[in-house]
């Protein structure tokens, strides 16, 4: 596919403006419904943009109602029909009218996180292991880099990792929700590195608790896991 895509040069939310690039080929009919986007590397190359930067680009069109996303050997980003495509942002609404809170987020994580991770935790594969992991050495990375933007939507990333493994697409597209309320709307709020780095560790003894079958200690580690960090971000 020829290149419609130019790189990014400043900071200002860079998924958004990724976002609205490939918002404007769809209109403009350089792609058209059932067209498949570039593969995440080559976009890459194409923006000029980090790997996180982009997948939270597309994860923002794909809860748009723009593109969804296949996995096996057919998969990939595909242009959805917009017309025939509904797709609610009732919670991205509701927070930016004031009426949900940031302790209601808090709340809905501790409410639904547990039970992906107990799902998760007792029909584990390597996938999951393998994908759990590379996140993690993947954040880590752009931390040692000083990436801390990068750094932070990774570590999201890994609680939308777990909710797809649940095994129930509900419960996947509830945290999805979620997570991309926090990513939009509380991502200023200040993290440190070591805090971050924290964050990175305690996802590592996560993984090694779901690698180990008990469903019952790694709900556990994920209900303080959330806590902990939502009271580091100090949104409460």
């Amino acid at each position: 596919m020829e290149n419609m895509f130019t790189s990014i040069h400043n900071n200002d939310r860079l998924s958004d403006k990724i976002v609205d690039m490939i918002k404007e080929a769809i209109f403009t009919k350089k792609l058209k419904p059932g067209d498949k986007l570039p593969s995440e590397r080559i976009l890459v190359e194409n923006f000029k943009a980090s790997r996180v930067t982009v997948r939270e680009a597309l994860r923002i069109l794909q809860y748009l109602g723009y593109l969804e996303i296949k996995r096996g050997s057919e998969g990939g980003a595909y242009i959805l029909d917009i017309e025939d495509k509904y797709f609610s942002n009732y919670l991205v609404d509701m927070f930016l009218l004031g009426k949900i809170k940031a302790v209601d987020v808090t709340e809905s994580r501790l409410a639904i996180e547990p039970l992906a991770i107990k799902k998760a935790t007792e029909h584990a594969t390597d996938e999951l292991i393998e994908a759990l992991n590379q996140n993690i050495e993947e954040a880590n990375g752009y931390l040692k880099k000083k990436k801390f933007a990068d750094a932070r939507l990774s570590n999201l990333e890994f609680h939308r990792i777990i909710g797809e493994h649940s095994g129930n697409p509900v419960i996947y597209f509830m945290i999805d929700s979620i997570i991309g309320v926090i990513q939009k709307h509380m991502l200023a709020a200040r993290l440190n590195q070591e805090a971050q780095q924290h964050t990175v560790e305690s996802h590592r003894h996560i993984v090694a608790v779901i690698q180990s079958g008990d469903a019952v200690k790694a709900e556990e580690l994920i209900k303080a896991h959330v806590t902990e960090i939502q009271k580091s971000l100090e949104i409460y």
